[in-house]
């Protein structure tokens, strides 16, 4: 081999290995990053699901709110006869804007004969 043809085939020998290493560094670089953006995904997962159980511990305590405020005004009032059972009670839902509207059973037709 001439020397010409030596120092070419030298310089293209060295571009290939520096340009391997490069690859390699940036293949490095992409796992160690690729791991950095997993890690913050489980953080934002983990983030979502715990406010995901507040909402529906909130919607729980909202059920449940409900149903007691149903029962209260149901103890405070009798339905059959249209009247107040229960004068605190009856007071307790007015002070907290809670307006019960008795709904009075109708009275059966008879059947015609």
């Amino acid at each position: 081999m001439k020397p010409p043809q030596y120092f070419i085939t030298l310089t293209l020998a060295s571009i290939s290995l520096v340009l391997s290493i490069v690859v390699i560094w940036q293949g490095q670089s992409g796992i160690s990053l690729q791991n950095l953006v997993q890690q913050k995904q489980i953080e934002l997962q983990t983030e979502v699901q715990k406010r995901q159980e507040e909402v529906n511990r909130g919607i729980q305590s909202q059920q449940i709110g409900t149903n007691l405020l149903k029962d209260i005004a149901a103890a405070s009032y009798d339905a059959t006869k249209g009247t107040v059972r229960n004068e605190k009670l009856k007071d307790l839902l007015t002070k907290n804007g809670i307006t019960v509207n008795v709904n009075q059973p109708t009275s059966s037709p008879t059947p015609a004969k």
